[in-house]
């Protein structure tokens, strides 16, 4: 799918003319009417303009950038800032596009944070926050509002142009409009980015006063500002703050990257063992869930000591004296709590030390958030209760309308009838012998055979409606206005004895009714939820051992070397324990809070954050019990990759995947460059500010490493790290580029601007040959993708990463 920038999208009337404060439109109305002469009204309507906003909803804020509170953005970037509705821009613009430019109603401006500028709430009738700033800051620092147009753009994701309207009108999630700041950013500094109106009458409404009242506007397309009107305040309808950090784009940190040395591995981090009996100092390994392929540990997993004194304390007191221990960790999907073999996973988790120690941490996980746990499933608990409570009335529904089906099959024809034809009049609308039987047509007969009881003379007419009588054979109609008698109709003194027949012995036979049959009483109950409740959560549990215990997720991991990638894998012992932990943990929780629940349920099936609906573990209770520990993981990570970067920090969406290689002249490799290779990761996550994992199903460590040289095999699998081209940048190179410049090489060296000139304007850029660019004929599209930096990629071989085994 491809992005494409418009320059404008407006929808709705377009101004005519503008009148002060108020823009108007001519309405051209044609009145029609039956047997009158059709004729034309013209009438100058006023539309909503600048002058009537006084702030945007923030919900149509879709994302800025920098994102709000970053301390170390890049400050190569424009700022900017998307909107939900494509046309928000423009939607109330004074003025008529010129071609294929159209000035915005607002404009984004960038100051500095200085003493000397603030924003402060708004007062009743007034923006929500008010700029204040010297003049000297509005001098230097806001934007000649002629170029305005430029900076405002749409955007629509689809396959090709003819499909853009079509996206408009029916894909909204594939549109935004956006807000650039042509600002030239310094490093180490902080900025205020704010969205305040591009017209004076928006400025006067925003600020308090009434547009209309207002002197200063003549013509209501007067802009908020001039270099012969700095204002000391602005209104502001959305801000946010930012801190620009060191130089250094996507290409920049990219480039710095380098592969771990192979030599050093992660730091083993001793687990100190304390025991009811000190036999002195004891101590394992902590297996962390992320370790090096192949690794394991130097030190015995279960030392006998160790072993010993858990078998003792896990053993089951008497009903006259209870031993309240240590926890029997998946004691509620077992019938028992066997002590051996180490080769089932119920004894090998509880008796080595490290796998209680990782099942004692998922307990602690849920621990810390036991309150907003237990609040989930409450919430699910009700929801559960409504289905069951839905799913009866359903089948109650079904068994009574099974009931009357039957009763009715068995009923004689007329009396069938009588009862299902209101049914038919309503799904039948135009259905010809229904009409008596609704309880409209009922009440009708009923008032007319009373009248004819009461005045039976043929002569006295009966209201406005007389019953026709059709000749004997033919079905009744529907009662028909009183009027001209028709041919063939009896007198109408047998009326009397022909509305009891109306009414009792009615004619379908002309036209039978369609009468939907009843549904019948559900076979089974498989659409109730039975059983026991048991609690379901999506998210993942290495979140929670990631923001709490990082150094538990990766010993050492804050301490590896900095712009480093390396392949690391996973330990399903690990992920094993620490579920088990975890969901035993809930499970007591509730049962503690009273909640019915069932006490076998796994409410955690995750601890990778999985794309789409994968899980890691199936219920405990299906385990086979003779099965070893990390046996009964669903889904494996074939490997992993880690990267500890500033480029995790400044770009959290940046692109993961893996492509293959392919085979060059001269025995090298390259990645292949068809987008159908391209796989994603089965998960991701980070650990801290800086560290970045990413699970991949396939290939296999071994086929990601490949073959040295052409006869001896495949060329192996390149890692992917890019800017996600779903978030597009905006900025001009620092400095250095080419003569003439290029689209890839346009710098800010390339701008004429005056000294001391902040924000850069369409005068100063300079033709761009291969871009096509012109400045006098630009357009805001043609500006963006200008100055829109192409996203970059960077390449790594996984035999880079992984140490090849001969």
């Amino acid at each position: 799918m491809k992005l494409w920038f418009l320059p404008f999208v407006r929808e709705g009337l377009m101004p005519t003319a503008t009148a002060a404060a108020r823009t108007q439109v001519a309405v051209a109305l044609r009145v029609e009417s039956p047997g009158r002469e059709s004729r034309d009204v013209v009438r100058e309507m006023s539309l909503i303009g600048p002058g009537d906003i006084l702030a945007i909803e923030p919900r149509q804020v879709l994302r800025v950038a920098p994102a709000a509170g970053t301390r170390d953005a890049e400050p190569e970037f424009f700022p900017a800032i998307e909107f939900d509705a494509p046309d928000l821009p423009w939607a109330y613009s004074p003025v008529v596009p010129e071609g294929t430019r159209l000035l915005p109603w607002i404009a984004l401006v960038v100051v500095e944070a200085r003493p000397d500028v603030t924003i402060v709430p708004g007062q009743r009738g007034q923006s929500p926050w008010l700029l204040r700033l010297s003049r000297e800051v509005a001098e230097r620092e806001l934007p000649d509002l002629a170029d305005s147009w430029a900076w405002a753009h749409a955007q629509v994701a689809c396959e090709t142009s003819d499909q853009i309207a079509a996206t408009l009108a029916a894909h909204p999630d594939r549109t935004l409009a956006r807000l650039l700041s042509p600002r030239r950013l310094h490093p180490h500094r902080a900025y205020h980015a704010c969205v305040v109106p591009a017209f004076l009458a928006g400025r006067i409404a925003g600020l308090g006063g009434e547009p209309a009242a207002d002197p200063a506007l003549l013509t209501g397309l007067e802009p908020a500002w001039s270099v012969s009107d700095l204002p000391s305040e602005l209104p502001v309808y959305y801000s946010w703050t930012f801190r620009t950090g060191e130089a250094g784009d996507f290409e920049a940190l990219a480039q710095r990257l380098r592969p771990a040395s192979l030599e050093a591995p992660i730091t083993a981090t001793p687990l100190q063992l304390s025991l009811p009996v000190p036999v002195g100092e004891l101590a394992v390994e902590w297996e962390p869930p992320l370790r090096v392929p192949g690794s394991a540990p130097e030190k015995p997993r279960r030392p006998a000591a160790a072993v010993t004194q858990i078998r003792n304390a896990l053993k089951p007191g008497t009903p006259t004296r209870p031993v309240l221990g240590p926890a029997y960790f998946g004691a509620p999907w077992r019938e028992t709590a066997p002590a051996a073999p180490l080769t089932q996973w119920g004894p090998e988790l509880n008796l080595t030390p490290m796998f209680r120690a990782a099942a004692g941490l998922g307990a602690e996980a849920v621990r810390a958030e036991q309150e907003s746990l237990v609040a989930a499933a409450s919430a699910q608990l009700e929801a559960f209760r409504a289905r069951q409570r839905e799913g009866r009335r359903k089948q109650l529904a079904a068994a009574f309308a099974g009931r009357v089906s039957a009763r009715l099959s068995r009923a004689p024809r007329s009396e069938s009838a009588r009862v299902l034809a209101p049914l038919a009049a309503a799904s039948q609308p135009a259905a010809l012998d229904v009409g008596l039987y609704t309880v409209a047509g009922r009440r009708i007969v009923r008032k007319l055979w009373a009248a004819t009881r009461a005045r039976p003379a043929a002569t006295q007419p009966l209201g406005d409606l007389r019953p026709i009588v059709q000749p004997a054979g033919e079905a009744l109609p529907v009662l028909q206005p009183l009027g001209e008698p028709l041919p063939g109709l009896q007198p109408a003194d047998e009326l009397p004895e022909l509305l009891p027949a109306i009414v009792y012995r009615p004619a379908i036979e002309r036209a039978p009714v369609q009468v939907p049959a009843p549904p019948a009483p559900s076979a089974d109950a498989a659409g109730i939820p039975t059983g026991e409740f048991a609690p379901r959560f999506a998210r993942p549990m290495s979140e929670p051992l990631a923001e709490r215990y990082p150094e538990l997720m990766l010993p050492g991991a804050t301490a590896l070397d900095a712009d480093t990638v390396r392949v690391v894998e996973s330990d399903p012992k690990f992920l094993e324990a620490f579920l088990v932990g975890a969901n035993q943990e809930l499970n007591y929780e509730l049962r503690w809070r009273g909640l019915p629940a069932d006490a076998r349920a796994t409410a955690f099936r995750r601890f990778w954050g999985h794309v789409g609906d994968a899980e890691d573990i199936d219920g405990i209770a299906t385990w086979d019990a003779a099965g070893a520990l990390g046996t009964h993981v669903e889904t494996r990570a074939a490997m992993i990759l880690l990267v500890r970067s500033e480029l995790v920090r400044r770009y959290p969406t940046l692109l993961i995947a893996v492509v293959p290689g392919t085979w060059m002249t001269g025995g090298t490799r390259s990645p292949s460059k068809d987008p159908a290779s391209l796989m994603l990761p089965a998960f991701r996550g980070r650990i801290g500010a800086e560290v970045l994992y990413a699970g991949f199903s396939s290939p296999s460590i071994v086929e990601a490493i490949g073959a040295r040289k052409p006869e001896e095999g495949s060329p192996g699998w390149y890692f992917l790290l890019g800017e996600n081209p779903g978030d597009p940048r905006f900025g001009l190179d620092p400095g250095g580029g080419t003569a003439p410049p290029t689209r890839a090489t346009l710098s800010w060296r390339h701008l004429t601007l005056s000294g001391g000139a902040e924000y850069a304007t369409l005068a100063a850029f300079p033709a761009v040959p291969d871009a096509g660019f012109v400045p006098h004929s630009a357009t805001a599209a043609s500006v963006a993708s200008l100055v829109r930096q192409r996203p970059f990629r960077a390449f790594i071989h996984a035999s880079l990463l992984i140490r090849q085994v001969e």
